[in-house]
């Protein structure tokens, strides 16, 4: 169709050719194809020129309406694919809510004023396929799945407890102490009951090669919710391993001591993640591209303040 009205247009095939950018032999072969499937003449063709019939004329007027009505549509859906705007939903841990990460979701929705997003907090994995989410936000190893993932930034895991704590219970000088010590588990960590460290000396009991320190610790209280946790610790109830971004602001304030300080903890990947897609939409890359610049600033104002 788009090649008749070519040779409508430009009054020959070699001009229309030129102008779809093929060879005159194939605009030549489409425009007899299509007088096949119609089973009507649409030109007239002599050496010199070709022109409509009567009918074809009348085609051609159909054609035009039809084709300008499809370069709409097209231009329509193009624009919206590329127009960061429409619904957003994103799942994330509760810990999002937080002072380091709520401000890069206010940011957010400041830049992007057009798009509508539904924030989903909850320390549940949440299937993105079943629950309809275009994304979420994971703390940790991911496990095999048919989604993507972009790692986005990295948090320490931090051990602390509460002032009281330690001066009812004593403070453990090395992670083999913490047998001692009721221990607070943030269950949303892949790692479970483990507690993992690095350290240089490895001249301790439970240091293995390299100067790795795993110990298997009995939970005194279990959670997913790692606010849950930190109230705890800074309650008194025990030691406690979370996430930085959790426990930093408790520790600035003393309302919780940082253990160990001479034993690095394990660090987990913040990960995006988002359904397999051959086209992803401009709203999601958008907060996928948000949150990766965010961090990766806050990453870095942190190594400065720290003299990493």
């Amino acid at each position: 169709m788009r090649t008749f009205a070519a040779v409508i247009e430009e009054r020959g095939i070699t001009a229309a050719a030129r102008r779809l950018g093929c060879a005159k032999s194939v605009c030549s072969r489409r425009l007899s194809e299509l007088e096949a499937d119609l089973g009507a003449q649409l030109v007239r063709r002599t050496t010199r020129s070709v022109t409509p019939t009567d009918l074809g004329m009348d085609y051609f007027d159909q054609c035009r309406d039809i084709l300008q009505r499809v370069d709409r549509a097209a231009a329509l859906v193009t624009e919206a694919a590329s127009e960061v705007s429409g619904p957003l939903r994103v799942t994330a841990p509760l810990a999002f809510t937080g002072p380091r990460f709520q401000p890069m979701l206010e940011a957010f929705i400041t830049r992007y004023e057009k798009v509508r997003l539904h924030m989903h907090f909850s320390d549940a994995r949440e299937d993105l396929f079943a629950s309809g989410f275009d994304a979420g936000i994971r703390i940790g190893e991911l496990a095999d799945s048919a989604l993507i993932s972009k790692k986005v930034g990295e948090c320490r895991l931090l051990v602390c407890a509460s002032p009281g704590y330690l001066a009812a219970h004593g403070t453990p000088s090395h992670p083999d102490e913490l047998n001692q010590h009721q221990c607070l588990m943030y269950t949303n960590l892949s790692s479970g009951s483990i507690w993992t460290f690095d350290s240089a000396g490895g001249d301790k009991a439970g240091d293995t090669g390299g100067g790795k320190i795993r110990k298997r610790l009995s939970a005194h209280v279990k959670s997913n919710n790692g606010g849950f946790l930190c109230d705890l610790a800074e309650a008194g109830d025990g030691t406690v391993r979370l996430p930085d971004f959790i426990v930093q602001n408790a520790i600035d304030a003393g309302r919780l001591e940082l253990l160990f300080a001479g034993f690095a903890g394990a660090s987990h990947g913040l990960h995006v993640i988002y359904p397999e897609r051959r086209n992803l939409g401009a709203t999601v890359r958008a907060f996928i591209d948000h949150i990766t610049e965010n961090l990766a600033a806050d990453q870095t104002a942190a190594d400065n303040s720290s003299g990493r």
